[in-house]
């Protein structure tokens, strides 16, 4: 039985959020079979699901994290309200990344389904590189060994989106809505 591009959608997303280079190669191996739309989604699903990982690795770092940020006061290095406002802000971001590639994965046989499927690319694009560099506010230097991972995201985001540029994939969108193509 074939996976629904919705069913392919989650698999990336849930691959990435487990390792951002796993999500990468299933994106890549689903989206060599798939139209340009569902390809374009397939990437973000992978950013998306990558930049949740990201944060929730953050986060698990932060809890066995041996100190804290040297702040007045602060004992635990959850305690710190730097790192708490990164990482919710950084939850937010990503959920709201998915919730964008979940909807559009919805709509493919829709009209307008690609100059979407690049707005939803744009929004986890972004959120993975925020959360690529806002990652190490939170981890510091203990989080640099490689063994850790948090500079996978950063690699695979830049490939993405060297490989798709920011203005371009905009410019595609506005013509798209100017030609009444999204909604």
């Amino acid at each position: 039985m074939t996976a629904t591009p919705a069913e392919q959608i989650r698999s990336v997303l849930t691959e990435a959020e487990a390792d951002v280079s796993a999500g990468f190669a299933l994106a890549d191996s689903l989206g060599a079979q798939a139209d340009d739309a569902l390809a374009t989604l397939l990437a973000a699903a992978a950013l998306a699901g990558g930049a949740l990982g990201a944060v929730q690795a953050a986060a698990a770092f932060t809890r066995v994290r041996p100190r804290p940020r040297p702040l007045p006061g602060l004992e635990r290095a959850v305690d710190d309200p730097f790192t708490q406002t990164l990482l919710g802000f950084g939850l937010i971001e990503a959920q709201g990344a998915i919730a964008l590639v979940l909807e559009v994965a919805e709509q493919l046989d829709a009209p307008g389904a690609a100059a979407r499927a690049l707005a939803a690319f744009d929004v986890a694009a972004t959120t993975a590189l925020r959360q690529a560099e806002e990652i190490w506010e939170v981890v510091g230097t203990s989080g640099s060994a490689t063994v850790h991972g948090f500079d996978a995201l950063w690699r695979e985001a830049r490939r993405r989106t060297a490989q798709h540029p920011r203005a371009a994939r905009r410019r595609a969108v506005g013509i798209a809505h100017l030609a009444g193509a999204t909604a």
